[in-house]
Formats: structure tokens, C-alpha cells, sequence
């Protein structure tokens, strides 16, 4: 399984950045198609919140609560609990992970995933047994 990250949903929804946003759907395509692809809570709210909420986004809340409906048929959504806090807290200390990245970082943890796609993070490394990618980087 492999997490995508809040970043790469929104690059999927704004036209602003046309190369980021082939490759952001080109990457969430096949991660469905292949049933690997994952999203945490968090990831949900932030996109709703990101892709329509802020100043400047590029789509209506409606919009991308039917996106978010979409994607939510074809990808694995990851809960957080209690221990997933207790995780994060560590990611922050023993990994200096920013506190809502080891959130979604513990929760990928924990249920198993093996990558976060993303542009935070400490691209290119792994935190436990979780490996962080940028997928637009060459």
C-alpha cells in the first residue's frame, strides 16, 4: 500500500501547475487501478480544506467533497487512534518529523504502508518502514 499525501491530491485538482497536475493524476491512477493506493483521515480533511476552503482554491467545497467521494471508492482509508498519537509524538522527537507529517507517518506505520508519496517530509528517506517519495522529482 502506498499513502498519497495532501499535496498530491490538490496538484490533482489545480490547473495551475499543469505538469504537476498530469503526473498527480497520472500517479492516482494507478494506484487505484492497482487497488495500492491509501489516504489517512488527515489527508482527507486537509484536502477538503486545501482544495476549497482557502483563499485562491481551485475548486468549490462541493467539488472536491465529490472528489473526495470518488477517490474514496477506489483507496484504502487509514483511521487514526490513540496509539497513533503516541507514535506521532515520537516521530516528532526521536525523527524531527514536523507533528502533522508523523501524524500521517504513524498511521502509515501502523497499518502497514510501505511509501508516502509527498513533497514534505524527508524525501528520500525511510522512518521506520515507511519510505518517503516525491513522485515529481526526477
Amino acid at each position: 500500500m502506498i499513502l498519497i499525501d495532501t499535496n498530491i491530491l490538490v496538484y490533482a485538482v489545480s490547473p495551475g501547475e499543469p505538469e504537476k497536475q498530469a503526473r498527480s493524476r497520472e500517479v492516482l491512477s494507478e494506484l487505484m487501478r492497482t487497488g495500492r493506493a491509501a489516504l489517512s483521515l488527515q489527508n482527507c480533511a486537509e484536502f477538503l480544506r486545501a482544495a476549497s476552503l482557502k483563499p485562491g482554491s481551485p475548486i468549490s467545497l462541493e467539488d472536491a467533497h465529490a472528489q473526495l467521494r470518488a477517490w474514496r471508492n477506489h483507496m484504502t482509508i487509514l483511521l487514526p487512534n490513540m496509539d497513533t498519537l503516541d507514535m506521532a509524538t515520537d516521530g516528532v522527537i526521536g525523527h524531527k518529523l514536523s507533528f502533522w507529517d508523523a501524524m500521517i507517518w504513524a498511521v502509515a506505520e501502523q497499518h502497514g504502508v510501505e511509501e508516502i508519496l509527498t513533497e514534505d517530509g524527508p524525501i528520500g528517506s525511510t522512518v521506520g518502514h515507511v519510505h518517503f517519495t516525491n513522485p515529481f522529482s526526477s
